[in-house]
Formats: structure tokens, C-alpha cells, sequence
């Protein structure tokens, strides 16, 4: 894991060492038009999304355009995890984050985006400390993003994607057993004045879930009953807070007050679009009748849970739905429940399938990062050993020249040394010779 989040930090660290104009490299109409269609089918036709992205794909492999690669593979990542086809959705992200890193200018917002979403993907199955290193990764894409873009500074102050993440942390430590650092994470948040409404009730709720599991019942309920008690609490605010009042109940086995609040949390869920919170409320009341034995009634409210048609599919928390169903038939129609519980195992070998080609997914990530580090590290000590040598080189050219010149300096001076001798001999000899030359007498 730590190789995989050295190559992440260094594509941050280039990110933020290249151009901060942000701008992204000029596209043909063609293929930005492609990425806009593929994105406008993110939400009602994820098959179109993904014919689209192949396109622009294609396209982009054509004019050489590596931010158009990676944009292309982050919107079909996100496609197939929409999909719940998780492990191919991180193979195109992990490929996103690639070309995005080759591309000539930055955009750390579809790189955030990116190393958030492998987050979350990573959480799911249960690699919380892979997880909080793409979260890492994922607010230094955006803090980049913000500098180099100084005119939306204003609009990301007050944006939650920073508290959002802090709380994405508090539940990963939270996931990995460290319930202090969840709880200090949570509380943090909670104290910070300046964290949106939004995310101090998730945080508030997510604080609640923590006290439960620590056995202060009466302080998780306190949390809950706090959201229930603002009055610009939302109704999805509203039903998570129901649902989890009665969670504590059934935690301590009252179990008929469990069910008045998961009545009362559905009632509201009726009204919201999100299906998945109404799903948990009709799987852990069908588990409380299930306690109580009253099994019918346990397959009736369970088989509302599978009438919503949520994705269960790698979710271990969802897919227990079957192995409930089966154990509520398990007197009335044992074939049935027979096949009940064949499905729940069947899911449960899917995922222990996927989480092990995750795993490996993962393994693979770290040889390229780690190959990506061998070859800088390589690229580093080759361009040593060329300065060396060419060092090496010219001082042996200097030593040459130097010395070169020293010894014809040698060769000048013991040249004029001499030369100064034999004159001075010369000198002396002449000096000499006049000395010992007979004087004329002058006669007057």
C-alpha cells in the first residue's frame, strides 16, 4: 500500500510543481463533444456513458491527447461503479490517474474526484488504511485546484468537500477498530465552527453509531434526538435519525421500541427518492421481527427490502438480506428458504471473489508504483553518473591543459633563466677581456 501512495504523492507534488494556469490542453470539438455526451448519460443511461467514453477513448488515443484519456477512463470508472461493477471501475481510475499524471496541464479536480472515488471503492472492501491514503491524495488534487484557480477560492470556503473527506477518514478509522481517532475526528468536526450544517449531522450521527458500539446507549440516542431537535434538520436527516434511535433499542433488545421508531423512519423515507435508507429500515425491522419470532411478518417487511430493487451486489451489509429471508421461511417453506440462503452464499463467494481480484488489483498498483519510483530513481542516478562522468571528463581535460601549461611555463623560465645566465656570462667574459686588453700609453 505505501507504494501506491508514494505514487500518488508524487503525482501530486508534479501537479503542483508544473503550470498553475490549470488550464486543460486544447481539445478537439470532436472529442470534447464526445466527453459531454458521455457525461450527460452518467445519471439515465450508463451503457450509452460507457459506448461514449469508448469513443472519446479512441479519439483521444488518435490526437495523442493523454488529459482526454484520463478524463474518458474517469467518467467510465465512475459509470461502472454506478454499475456496481467495482473492480473494473478502479482499474479505470487507477488508468485515469495515469494519463491524467502525462498530461501536459493539470487538472487536480477530475484527479480528486478520481482518488475520492477509489476511496470510497476501497472502503467498501474493507482496505481502510488504502483508503485513507487516496482521501489523502484526493485533498491535495483539490487544495491544488483551489490555488490554481483563484477565482472559485471564494466558492469552495464554505464548499463540505474538505469536511467530507475529514468525516470519510473518521469512518475509516472507525471501520479499522480505532475508535478514538473516529471519535476525535468526529468531535473535531463537530467543533469546528466553520463545518457545514450537512456534515456536522453526519458527523453527529456518525457520532451517535460510535457510541453505540462503545455501550453508551443513552448517549447515542442523546446524539440522534439532538438531529430530530434542530429544526432545519432535512428529512433524510430526519429518517437516519429514526432509524438509528431504533438500532440502539434493538441493540439493548427492546425490541417493540425498536419498531415503533423503524415504522416512524419509514414513514418519512416514503417520501425521498433515495430507496436505500428505506431498504435499511425494512432490513433491520425484518430482523427484529425475526428475533421476536414472528416470522412471518419478518418475510413480509423483508420482501419490501427486496422489492425496492437496491444493488446488493458486494455489499455484505445488503446482501445479508437474503439470508434473512431465508431464515424467515425456514418453518413455513424450507425449499424456499433453501434457496434463500443458496443466493446469500452465492453473494457471499462473489464478493470474497472480487475482494481477492481487489487485492490483487491492488498488489499490481504497488509493482507500478514501484517501478514507476525504480525508473525515477534510475532516470535520477543515470543523470549522476553522466554529470559524473562529464565531470570526470573535463577535470581530466583540465588536469591535461593545466598541466600542459605549467610545463611549458617550466619550459619558458628555465629557457629565460638561462638565457639571463648565458648574458650574464657574456657580460662577465666581455668585462673580462677588456680588462686584460694592453692600454696605449699616451705620449705627450
Amino acid at each position: 500500500m505505501k507504494f501506491t501512495y508514494w505514487l500518488l504523492l508524487f503525482s501530486v507534488i508534479a501537479a503542483t510543481s508544473c503550470s498553475n494556469t490549470g488550464e486543460i490542453k486544447t481539445s478537439s470539438a470532436e472529442l470534447k463533444a464526445l466527453l459531454n455526451q458521455a457525461k450527460s448519460f452518467q445519471r439515465d443511461n450508463l451503457d450509452s456513458c460507457l459506448l461514449f467514453t469508448k469513443k472519446a477513448y479512441e479519439l483521444a488515443l488518435e490526437e495523442e491527447n493523454e488529459w482526454g484519456l484520463g478524463r474518458s477512463k474517469a467518467i467510465a470508472g465512475r459509470a461502472l461503479d454506478k454499475k456496481g461493477q467495482k473492480l473494473e471501475a478502479i482499474k479505470a481510475y487507477l488508468q485515469a490517474l495515469e494519463h491524467l499524471n502525462l498530461a501536459d496541464s493539470i487538472d487536480s479536480f477530475t484527479k480528486y474526484t478520481v482518488a475520492f472515488n477509489i476511496g470510497v471503492i476501497q472502503h467498501d472492501f474493507g482496505y481502510f488504511e488504502t483508503s485513507t491514503q487516496y482521501y489523502d491524495s484526493a485533498r491535495a488534487f483539490l487544495s491544488n485546484h483551489i490555488r490554481s484557480h483563484p477565482e472559485i477560492a471564494r466558492k469552495y470556503a464554505d464548499h463540505d468537500l474538505f469536511f467530507e473527506m475529514n468525516f470519510f477518514e473518521s469512518l475509516n478509522a472507525y471501520k479499522r477498530g480505532d475508535l478514538t481517532t473516529a471519535k476525535d475526528l468526529l468531535i473535531a468536526l463537530l467543533e469546528n465552527k466553520s463545518t457545514p450544517r450537512k456534515v456536522q449531522q453526519n458527523a453527529l450521527n456518525r457520532l451517535g453509531i460510535l457510541l453505540g458500539e462503545l455501550g453508551d446507549y443513552d448517549g447515542a440516542i442523546h446524539s440522534f434526538q439532538s438531529i430530530l431537535e434542530d429544526p432545519k434538520t432535512d428529512s433524510l436527516g430526519m429518517a437516519r435519525a429514526l432509524h438509528n434511535i431504533g438500532l440502539q433499542y434493538f441493540r439493548i433488545e427492546k425490541f417493540d421500541s425498536a419498531i415503533i421508531y423503524y415504522k416512524k423512519a419509514i414513514e418519512v423515507e416514503e417520501h425521498l427518492e433515495d430507496k436505500v435508507v428505506r431498504f435499511y429500515s425494512y432490513l433491520d425491522l425484518g430482523q427484529t421481527y425475526l428475533n421476536l419470532g414472528q416470522y412471518l411478518l419478518a418475510h413480509k417487511t423483508l420482501s419490501k427490502a427486496d422489492e425496492l430493487d437496491v444493488e446488493i451486489e458486494n455489499r455484505p451489509q445488503r446482501f445479508v438480506l437474503k439470508q434473512y429471508q431465508g431464515m424467515s421461511l425456514i418453518k413455513s417453506d424450507s425449499d424456499k428458504s433453501l434457496e434463500y440462503l443458496s443466493s446469500y452464499n452465492s453473494y457471499v463467494k462473489i464478493y470474497a471473489e472480487q475482494r481477492l481480484k481487489l487485492d490483487l488489483e491492488n498488489k499490481r498498483s504497488e509493482l507500478k508504483a514501484a517501478m514507476a519510483l525504480y525508473r525515477q530513481n534510475k532516470g535520477f542516478m543515470d543523470e549522476m553518473d553522466d554529470q559524473r562522468n562529464s565531470y570526470r571528463s573535463n577535470t581530466i581535460w583540465i588536469l591535461i591543459v593545466t598541466g600542459g601549461f605549467i610545463i611549458a611555463l617550466a619550459i619558458w623560465l628555465l629557457k629565460s633563466w638561462r638565457d639571463h645566465r648565458n648574458f650574464k656570462d657574456k657580460l662577465f667574459n666581455d668585462a673580462v677581456a677588456i680588462a686584460k686588453r694592453p692600454r696605449k700609453l699616451k705620449t705627450s
